[in-house]
């Protein structure tokens, strides 16, 4: 008996689709339209050819296969070649995927352990003269010295999304903001603007003075509870070029 590619060699020098199937990848988490094409294929080991990542299911010659086993689609990007395994003679099978970017997708993740910042306010609230001392031109701005609350390391409801991404380079993907109370823009001193992040909230500062946080301590007991807040936020590679953000968001404490 001959052997298949000897007998018909145009046909078995490129690649060709011999099993095909579609997998639902996330169906546990409820979404049941992700999907990823699977082909299992065969071709003379010389011959093996794998698309770019940029490249998508449009058509056979794009997949880089004799002829597509489902209907084209060119919002399938080439994820990756996998399974590779010898099938006689010079021949060897492999599986060929292509996927669509994935939808968004939110789950819970059950208990959340997290630290909430601390609460803070200025010493003598109603004293202009406290000004000297919570704020230095030459250390910029110290810490409010009133302690309300210490920060608090608590577990509570949360939520993973996953967001995903056709990119050529993981830089080019951001991450979401991490939450963090940010000091305002309105301060009475120059030195003031150039602050940022605080681990800590606080209320309107001596005497009137702008010198809080966003939010401050009114807004943020609004949200214990209540709202839901981005507590970390990454970028990972999934497959081929498609890339995933993970953002998990607690709720406030």
């Amino acid at each position: 008996m001959s052997i298949p590619f000897e007998s018909n060699a145009t046909a078995w020098a490129a690649i060709r689709a011999i099993d095909a199937w579609i997998e639902y990848p996330f169906a546990n988490d409820g979404d049941t339209t992700s999907k990823i094409y699977k082909m299992v294929c065969m071709c003379k080991s010389t011959e093996y050819e794998a698309p770019l990542f940029s490249q998508t299911m449009s058509d056979a010659a794009t997949a880089k296969l004799i002829e597509l086993p489902f209907a084209a689609d060119a919002t399938a990007y080439f994820v990756g070649d996998d399974g590779f395994a010898p099938a006689g003679a010079t021949l060897i099978t492999f599986t060929r995927s292509f996927m669509p970017v994935p939808s968004p997708r939110t789950r819970g993740i059950g208990s959340y352990s997290y630290t909430w910042p601390a609460f803070r306010a200025w010493e003598d609230p109603g004293s202009q003269t406290t000004n000297a001392i919570v704020f230095d031109q030459a250390n910029e701005l110290s810490v409010p010295i009133l302690l309300l609350r210490d920060q608090k390391t608590a577990s509570s409801p949360a939520t993973v999304t996953y967001t995903y991404t056709y990119a050529t380079s993981i830089s080019s993907v951001t991450p979401d903001t991490i939450f963090s109370p940010k000091w305002g823009t309105g301060a009475s001193y120059d030195d003031f603007q150039g602050l940022n992040t605080a681990n800590f909230v606080v209320n309107t500062g001596p005497g009137g003075s702008p010198l809080d946080t966003t939010p401050n301590i009114t807004e943020y007991k609004a949200y214990i509870g209540n709202t839901f807040l981005i507590t970390e936020s990454s970028i990972k590679s999934f497959m081929g070029n498609i890339y995933v953000k993970e953002t998990i968001k607690a709720l406030a404490q």
